[in-house]
């Protein structure tokens, strides 16, 4: 139970629990070649990979009541000709069909019974408490996705004097058909636990009834390069080469796409989402130098231009979410209460039938569309410092530009304040005090852009990013039965947006907090490791190898090895749990930060907490003095952060708490068994995380959200739930090599 700083209980339980993941994973290859002629050979390769999971690691999972089984099977068909055309000429004829199916099942694994839905004869639904972990079934499911894609592609390659040329063509043609029930079966939000036990509904969201998510998107991607491998002289290579991309803008088959133009219109039309792009030309560079003739000091250096052509996964809600131009069909929901209509628990059906239909907009400025691309480029040198042991030192970096941002484009214009006044009109008070000249300011009764329509969740191309990297690998090859490598790269990798959706990582902050001010988001990218090691090694024991019959088939061919992986954390932010900001950005588009203490750390993740007491009366949480963070039950100090005025937007930038590092050793015991010249029974014993050491994952959302709408300090902040690796596992193998 968690009490307060007086030892007055808060209603609350702490529960942790790891629940398995229950995994079945079948997989096929097979492959036909035929040499028709000395010259001319095809050959036709089928892979089917069929696999399910049940999936009861979401925060919603708690108690195990219900869980996500999700079900994929990927299959594969290659077919290609390889044509050699006389001594220097070859031609390389594809055709490649991938099929990909998704699809996602909720689980009642409890029983819990049908009588309990909101919603009757759907699912159960979802249930959140501020404060506590959300209880239910996700709200994204069920789901299924079916990808086809067609593949032709024709290679060429010459040789001529000291120029290998290669040249193609590519085209993927893309039919992807979905469909997410998203809230089937309701959500429910109440602002406590009193709230929900008396039946005192803050929110609730449910379908629109007759709503339809089933959307059929096409969509074809063409490519051509051209390439040189030049020697140009005995010791130098340098590799010239031109791409160029196309991809034409997605389509619905059945027109059942819908966007806004420009951001002020007040109507839907039935369009495309976005204006193409045609001017996708990727020049590539490269070259390797042997410094001084012998082999044994290379130089390598590369540049390189790549696109990210717009596809299925930055772009999908887009046709999925949006209403038709009428308003009254594709996939809409209902928000309670509204106007004369309140929010019943738990059956809320009647009401919504009776109310407006809604939905969260989604949209792209038509125009302002230009294709993401990467420059990235490399300098490595290599040298061979004794007969076995080779050494490298790299630098590795990359600049990303119009890479896609997800924002609401629909919050209020924010004020820029003259200064002496407070940000809200009435009393001026803790929460609403006199603010400094040039203070942004958005009040309370702040009206959106575009008053016409709620929420705008938009894709923006405006998105930004930076990494560089340190990279030094040594290597001792096999020899006197031991082999040894390791590998380190310290890196830093920036960014204004690191994804478009949450679940691509637990530690991701995808909301814009000044949707206006995107450089205001640059940060440590959600994937930045600064330091990253990993070393092996794999030891032939040396005796044994002398005996003969018995003896040497128990003491000879054993071998020891092991890896040892060390990585520091990855970066989170911290979050207010309500818009204090009153820019009214809510669900993926919500990011309110608080302020940052003056003089306190934006990292406050070592040592101890300087204290602090949030709230008042039975509700005030104290941090006392001297306690411990770092730990698992307070990886950060609250007591670092304060709750901005309303109005404002906090001053504490993106990402910039670091989470647990990542240490594990595995270990590995091989015995060989030799049985003649060319037969061997090979016996392996392996042990994960030998030393059972726990990586904790970095708070989640749940955990990293600290000050509610009045400014208290939620008992969860900073919490370690997750880990990021197993317990210590043992697999045993055994190979017959014949």
């Amino acid at each position: 139970m968690i009490l307060t700083s007086t030892g007055t209980p808060t209603g609350f339980a702490q529960l942790q629990f790891s629940q398995p993941q229950p995994t079945r994973v079948n997989y096929f290859t097979g492959r036909v070649d035929w040499n028709r002629t000395s010259k001319d050979s095809l050959f036709v390769r089928y892979t089917i990979d069929d696999s399910s999971k049940l999936r009861q690691d979401a925060p919603d999972h708690v108690m195990g009541l219900f869980a996500e089984n999700e079900t994929h099977r990927n299959q594969y068909v290659t077919l290609q000709d390889t044509r050699v055309l006389s001594a220097n000429k070859v031609n390389q004829l594809r055709f490649g069909f991938n099929r990909s199916t998704l699809q996602v099942n909720l689980l009642n694994q409890a029983n819990v019974p049908a009588s309990l839905s909101f919603i009757p004869g759907q699912p159960f639904g979802h249930v959140t408490i501020t404060g506590m972990s959300p209880l239910g079934t996700v709200v994204n499911d069920p789901r299924s996705f079916f990808m086809n894609s067609y593949q032709p592609s024709d290679d060429f390659s010459v040789t001529h004097g000291n120029h290998a040329f290669k040249t193609g063509v590519f085209i993927e043609r893309f039919q992807w058909n979905t469909a997410a029930f998203n809230r089937i079966g309701g959500d429910y939000s109440f602002a406590s636990l009193k709230d929900f036990l008396t039946a005192n509904v803050k929110s609730v969201v449910v379908p629109f009834p007759g709503a339809d998510p089933h959307r059929s998107i096409r969509a074809t991607l063409f490519a051509g390069y051209f390439q040189d491998d030049w020697r140009a002289t005995r010791r130098l290579t340098l590799n010239l080469g031109l791409r160029y991309e196309l991809t034409t803008v997605p389509t619905e088959k059945f027109g059942q796409s819908s966007f806004l133009l420009t951001p002020s219109d007040t109507a839907l039309q039935i369009h495309t989402p976005f204006a193409g792009n045609h001017k996708n030309f990727a020049p590539r560079v490269g070259l390797a130098w042997d410094v001084r003739g012998d082999g044994k000091t290379s130089v390598r250096a590369g540049f390189g231009m790549y696109y990210d052509q717009i596809l299925l996964n930055q772009f999908l809600n887009l046709f999925d979410r949006n209403p038709n131009p009428d308003l009254k069909s594709g996939w809409l929901t209902v928000t309670l209460p509204q106007p004369g209509i309140p929010a019943p628990f738990p059956n809320p059906l009647a009401a919504a039938q009776s109310a407006g239909a809604g939905f969260a907009l989604q949209n792209t400025v038509f125009n302002n569309f230009k294709t993401p691309y990467l420059y990235q480029y490399s300098l490595e040198v290599q040298r061979q410092i004794a007969k076995n042991l080779v050494a490298s030192v790299a630098y590795v970096g990359s600049r990303g530009k119009h890479l896609v941002e997800r924002r609401d484009g629909n919050t209020p214009v924010p004020i820029v304040l003259a200064g002496g006044v407070p940000c809200n009109a009435g009393a001026v008070s803790a929460t609403n005090p006199i603010l400094p000249a040039g203070t942004l300011c958005t009040p309370k009764t702040a009206l959106r852009r575009n008053s016409k329509w709620a929420d705008m969740q938009t894709r923006s191309l405006d998105g930004l990013s930076w990494y560089d990297s340190m990279q030094v690998s040594v290597l001792r090859r096999f020899a006197g039965g031991l082999q040894v490598q390791a590998a380190y790269t310290w890196s830093k990798s920036l960014d204004t947006s690191s994804g478009l959706f949450s679940e691509e990582a637990d530690n991701a902050a995808t909301g814009v907090e000044i949707p206006d001010n995107i450089r205001n988001e640059k940060g440590l990218s959600n994937f930045d490791v600064r330091h990253n090691a990993i070393i092996n090694a794999l030891y032939e024991l040396p005796f044994g190898k002398s005996l003969r019959g018995v003896g040497r088939q128990l003491f000879s061919g054993w071998q020891i090895g092991g890896i040892g992986t060390f990585a520091a954390g990855v970066p989170f932010t911290v979050e207010n749990s309500a818009n204090r900001s009153q820019n009214q950005a809510t669900g993926s588009n919500f990011s309110d930060r608080p302020n940052l203490v003056t003089g306190a750390s934006n990292n406050p993740t070592h040592g101890v907490s300087a204290g602090c007491t949030f709230g008042t009366g039975t509700s005030a949480i104290t941090v006392a003095a001297g306690t411990p963070v770092g730990t698992p039950s307070h990886w950060f100090d609250p007591c670092a952060f304060v709750p901005q005025p309303l109005g404002t937007f906090g001053n504490l930038g993106r990402n910039t708490l670091i989470g647990p590092g990542r240490s594990t050793v595995d270990f590995l015991v091989n015995k060989h068994f030799r049985i003649s010249e060319k037969r061997e029974l090979q016996f392996r014993t392996e042990v994960f995380n030998i030393l059972n050491h726990p990586n904790f994952e970095a708070p989640n959302i749940n955990f990293r959200r600290i000050f509610d709408g009045s400014g208290n300090l939620l008992p969860t902040f900073g919490q370690l739930t997750n880990t990021t690796s197993t317990s210590r596992q043992i697999q045993f193998g055994l190979k017959f090599i014949f």
